[in-house]
C-alpha cells in the first residue's frame, strides 16, 4: 500500500480492502496465500504512511456483537449455511477491513 501512494497525486483518496486478524494481536499468517494483518500492523502501515505525507482515515476496530459477527465460518467454506461476516482461516478468526488513505 506504502508503494502505491507514489502513484497518487497530490490530494488524491486511496481505498485499500484487506484481511484482518480479530482473534490475535500477536500471531498470524504472515507467508500464506492469504495475509492476514493484525491491528499492531495496521497501526504501523498508519505511522508509516505518515511519514510518507499520507494519511489514513481512523480505522474502526470494533468486531461487532451482531449474531453475524459471532458466528464465523470454517472450511470448507459456505457449506454450513451460517450467515456470517468471518472466516476461520489458518487458526485465526478474520475479516474484511478497509482502509482509506489520503496523499498530501
Amino acid at each position: 500500500m506504502c508503494n502505491a501512494m507514489r502513484f497518487l497525486k497530490p490530494c488524491g483518496i486511496a481505498v485499500h480492502t484487506t484481511e484482518y486478524n480479530v482473534s490475535s494481536n500477536d500471531e498470524t499468517l504472515p507467508k500464506a496465500k492469504t495475509v492476514v494483518y493484525r491491528r499492531r500492523d495496521i497501526e504501523q502501515l498508519a505511522m508509516t504512511l505518515r511519514k510518507q505525507c499520507c494519511g489514513m482515515e481512523t480505522v474502526d476496530f470494533d468486531t461487532g456483537t451482531h449474531p453475524f459477527d459471532l458466528n464465523y465460518d470454517r472450511e470448507p467454506f459456505f457449506r454450513s449455511g451460517r450467515k456470517h461476516l468471518k472466516l476461520e482461516i489458518g487458526g485465526f478468526v478474520c475479516t474484511s477491513i478497509v482502509f482509506v488513505i489520503h496523499k498530501g
